[in-house]
């Protein structure tokens, strides 16, 4: 069975990924994380990544980036990140790939 992971943003949208369709995750900026993640609904190489932006709280960027490798690296089937149960992410925004 594939491992999942479900980034739930601010409207409680979920967005799934097969673990193997995160491409990259890139700290940004002091407190933004973007993952790019190969949408499963579009499998094309003509379309670009999705992206998820999350915006941590002020110096916890290192531990969300740490909290991220755990989740993707765990033996659960599924891992939910959103900022309702990662208290340091304060916000989780989507966008699709085009």
């Amino acid at each position: 069975m594939a491992k999942w992971i479900i980034f739930e943003d601010s409207v409680n949208d979920q967005h799934a990924y097969p673990i193997q369709n995160i491409n990259a995750a890139f700290v940004t900026s002091s407190t933004n994380i973007t993952v790019y993640a190969r949408n499963p609904t579009q499998p094309t190489e003509s379309v670009s990544d999705d992206t998820i932006a999350l915006t941590c709280s002020t110096d916890t960027v290192d531990d969300v980036l740490d909290l991220l490798l755990q989740q993707f690296s765990t033996g659960n089937n599924a891992s939910t990140i959103s900022a309702a149960r990662i208290s340091e992410i304060t916000t989780v925004a989507y966008t699709a790939g085009a």
